[in-house]
């Protein structure tokens, strides 16, 4: 998988915090896609050591080069996110699932591509919550339950009408 290139709505479970932050310079920002902190605002989750996810965006904002009205620049415009909760995310297990892949740590190596391995540079952004749908399938890419957290939950800004 790769960055989103469309919208593509998360399903998320139980109480879901919510967030707004700065996008950064020349990012286009699509629903679903997750995100991490970048120099002037957030940016596509990408590989990058020591990396902070900020959470997945719930609001689809061009903030291209040229794009009216932002015209690219960084801190030009916000976007709600989801920083932390339960969410279903196809995560790559490198072998099949069981069980006792319950509570495994979940990276990111960009901003639809998530995986149970380890590697430098990936972004953590939470752990596995449940994997009985994935077990019965039985393949090492499954949909499983993630409880996800921003990195930087303690910075961001409350969405509007979410009480914080």
């Amino acid at each position: 998988m790769a960055n989103l290139i469309t919208n593509t709505p998360r399903d998320f479970r139980g109480v879901t915090k919510r967030g707004r932050l700065d996008v950064g310079a020349n990012v286009r920002v699509y629903v679903g896609q997750a995100m991490m902190a970048g120099t002037g605002g957030m940016v596509n989750c990408a590989s990058g050591v020591g990396a902070d996810f900020v959470g997945f965006a719930e609001e689809s904002v061009n903030n291209l080069t040229n794009s009216v009205p932002h015209g690219g620049a960084a801190r030009a415009t916000k976007a709600d996110l989801a920083t932390a909760g339960s969410v279903y995310l196809n995560v790559d297990n490198i072998t099949a699932w069981t069980f006792d892949d319950y509570g495994l740590p979940v990276y990111a190596s960009d901003g639809n591509s998530f995986t149970t391995a380890s590697n430098e540079g990936q972004v953590p952004i939470g752990k596995v919550a449940d994997v009985n749908a994935a077990v019965a399938g039985g393949n090492r890419i499954e949909q499983v339950l993630v409880e996800f957290v921003a990195s930087w939950a303690s910075l961001l800004v409350p969405a509007a009408g979410d009480g914080g």
